[in-house]
């Protein structure tokens, strides 16, 4: 996450809700069409769909897993400053139970959805959508509660975890996992932002607190505390996710031209749907909405790409466009944390790639975060002009590449 990013008192996701909610997010028609969104556009879209809508809840749909991946650290950049929450929903992968816990998270939040309803955006791609999930009651069934003076017996919790698909480790460094030393287990639910540590007295529960796995110390009192399952046995009906959706909801297809919407939303009527991409669906009408890149890399040819003077004279260009847009009075973002630029009237963002040619940010991980002095894996991590530590050669400022 980073902070809001303003000019004066405008965020910049207040400037995109001006250019973007009149046409498309405060529009009555139950379906409208759009053109594809250029760089990171879809998160502050998504974002404002949610912000605005009835039923504050969009699902935003991509054709395949990495455009959701991305979609989703977008919005994560964005969340505290539009003031939505973020979940993912992720394709079932074969021994990954992180994915599974995902996936009964965003079906446990839907389960809960009507009590409380907020700005939401789930993030999910085709093939996630393909397969059905438990219904959030039978996650809430299988969830362990834990509170002081209402707890089950040390061992009991043990076994409880493994039967939610929990496992057994050494420390504890990502969601699903537990740990126990002496009198004390330690274990992170899928649906918490950091895990908890219930320390025990023989079978009764003397404490409970939330902590750092970084450093493995505690943060936090806590008077109770649940643990959502990883995974849940067999038996139980299972549902896809669009039939969990509540009704006037908003389904946003990104590149809706790349799969089959309808059939993928089992022909769901109570929903709102925008669809991203070209051609528009046939019968649905056409909102004038574009979001353009920025002028730079984005102009650059593939064959020229390793000339540093072409590279440079594309840097120069953006940084002029810039300076232009904010000598007109429009809010400019620089967030080396969103996957891409874009503009829209009134609001320019740049993002690193715009810059530096196949950047890309580091992902978000629910595991223990590193801290500074992090080894990095490759130079696209690297801004040219940035001091580096190398393995061989020390200190040294480093200035770009040609490869």
């Amino acid at each position: 996450m980073s902070l809001p990013k303003t000019v004066g008192t405008k965020k910049r996701t207040e400037a995109f809700a001006e250019v973007f909610a009149p046409g498309v997010a405060d529009h009555p028609s139950p379906a409208l069409a759009i053109s594809s969104f250029t760089g990171s556009a879809a998160a502050f879209a998504a974002a404002v769909l949610a912000q605005r809508g009835k039923t504050p809840l969009v699902l935003a749909v991509t054709p395949g897993l990495p455009e959701a991946d991305a979609l989703a650290d977008d919005l994560r950049v964005i969340e505290d400053e539009a003031a939505i929450r973020v979940l993912e929903f992720p394709p079932p992968l074969e021994d990954d139970s992180s994915a599974a816990a995902a996936r009964l998270k965003t079906s446990a939040a839907l389960g809960a959805y009507g009590i409380r309803p907020y700005p939401l955006v789930i993030v999910a791609c085709v093939r996630a959508l393909e397969t059905g999930v438990a219904r959030g009651a039978d996650v809430a069934r299988a969830t362990v509660e834990l509170a002081i003076g209402e707890a089950p017996a040390f061992s009991e919790l043990q076994e409880k975890l493994r039967a939610a698909g929990y496992a057994r480790v050494p420390e504890v460094s990502g969601v699903g996992e537990f740990a126990v030393r002496g009198g004390v287990l330690d274990a992170w639910s899928p649906d918490a932002e950091r895990p908890v540590r219930a320390e025990y007295f023989g079978d009764e529960l003397e404490s409970l607190r939330a902590f750092d796995a970084a450093v493995q110390t505690s943060v936090k009192k806590l008077e109770r505390a649940s643990f959502q399952p990883v995974e849940i046995a067999s038996g139980g009906r299972s549902e896809k996710l669009f039939a969990l959706l509540p009704a006037g909801a908003t389904a946003l297809f990104l590149d809706h031209d790349a799969y089959d919407a309808a059939a993928l939303s089992g022909g769901r009527e109570d929903l709102r749907r925008v669809y991203a991409g070209d051609p528009a669906p046939a019968g649905v009408p056409t909102a004038d909405f574009v979001s353009s890149p920025l002028p730079g890399l984005s102009e650059v040819a593939a064959e020229a790409a390793r000339n540093p003077e072409v590279l440079d004279a594309a840097r120069a260009r953006l940084q002029k466009h810039l300076a232009a847009a904010r000598r007109r009075g429009e809010l400019v973002v620089e967030d080396d944390e969103l996957s891409g630029g874009f503009e829209v009237p009134g609001l320019v963002v740049a993002a690193k790639s715009d810059r530096v040619l196949g950047a890309r940010r580091r992902a978000f991980s629910a595991r223990a975060k590193a801290g500074a002095g992090e080894r990095l894996s490759t130079a696209m991590d690297v801004e040219p002009g940035e001091l580096v530590v190398h393995v061989d050669h020390g200190v040294g400022r480093f200035l770009g590449s040609t490869e």
